[in-house]
């Protein structure tokens, strides 16, 4: 009984193996490739009409500015609708 079951999670194990391997190794381009490295992502925004609340200001150097900087609608303070 034990040597069936170590039998039956061996194959399992191989079986998901072997899967993975053959799904990472794709060589089919059929994915949207929107990505241009040549372009500069800083200038990048989000175009979704997302109202986002920004709660704190960030220095003009941070992650967190340049994050702001991309957003299109912000506001400083929550409103109950």
């Amino acid at each position: 009984m034990i040597k069936s079951n170590f039998f039956r999670f061996s194959a399992i194990l191989v079986f998901g193996a072997v899967m993975t391997m053959m799904s990472s190794c794709c060589d089919d381009e059929s994915f949207s490739n929107s990505f241009d490295p040549n372009a500069d992502q800083m200038q990048t925004r989000v175009i979704a009409d997302v109202p986002t609340a920004v709660m704190s200001s960030f220095d003009d150097n941070s992650m967190g500015a340049a994050l702001v900087r991309r957003l299109s609608n912000t506001t400083t303070s929550l409103h109950q609708g």
